[in-house]
């Protein structure tokens, strides 16, 4: 089995990416509007807002797509089973050994980070944690990225095979309606119409963890 030379390309817009999360999570600390933190840097302006909004804005999406490029390629070589095993083998299994450690040091870390704040000194006193209801006990943190992913490949192991069973017809529709959309300058409106929707019931604010 073959495949295809090396996308450097693809490599290099992936750390570029990388890069504007340290910008973005920099400028975070920064924020002259509501600030997901529950501290900030005593300089604030109005730029770390602006190029919060800009780089959120498409950074995670471009993300995603290279995702799906890959799990595209990974499907054509092997199969959407031979996919699956690679992405649990490559995604699923780092993040079994290491989502405990990292939400737990940074529980640990924020816990004493807050009585830095609030004290001037180090220690460790979870009530100075304000409760949030909304809030879950247990999350993916900084590893949600792998999290999402992982179900994104297991939802597209099941369409491959469920896809066996669909008729050619309605096979070849589908795909032609995702071509169109693609091909014209109003198919990106019409595809993130969803999104929009769904986010516009969000309450305003930025989740750090999810750039």
């Amino acid at each position: 089995m073959t495949y295809p030379q090396r996308l450097h390309s693809l490599d290099n817009l992936r750390a570029v990416m990388m890069w504007l999360g340290i910008v973005l999570h920099t400028a975070v600390n920064h924020l002259a509007g509501e600030s997901p933190l529950p501290w900030r840097d005593p300089q604030t302006t109005l730029v770390a807002d602006l190029t919060l909004i800009f780089i959120h804005t498409f950074r995670v999406p471009v993300f995603f797509i290279l995702a799906g490029f890959f799990v595209a390629m990974l499907v054509q070589h092997r199969g959407y089973g031979g996919m699956l095993m690679h992405r649990m083998r490559r995604l699923g299994l780092p993040f079994l050994m290491f989502w405990p450690p990292v939400f737990i040091g940074t529980v640990l870390l924020i816990v004493v980070y807050a009585h830095l704040m609030a004290t001037g000194t180090v220690g460790f006193d979870p009530t100075l944690i304000k409760a949030d209801p909304a809030r879950p006990m247990f999350n993916t943190m900084h590893m949600w990225f792998i999290y999402y992913l992982l179900w994104f490949c297991v939802c597209t192991a099941l369409a491959g095979i469920f896809s066996k069973r669909t008729p050619s017809w309605l096979k070849q529709s589908v795909a032609s309606g995702w071509l169109l959309l693609a091909s014209k300058w109003w198919g990106f409106m019409v595809l993130a119409l969803p999104l929009a929707l769904v986010g516009s019931f969000y309450k305003a604010g930025i989740v750090t963890t999810s750039g």
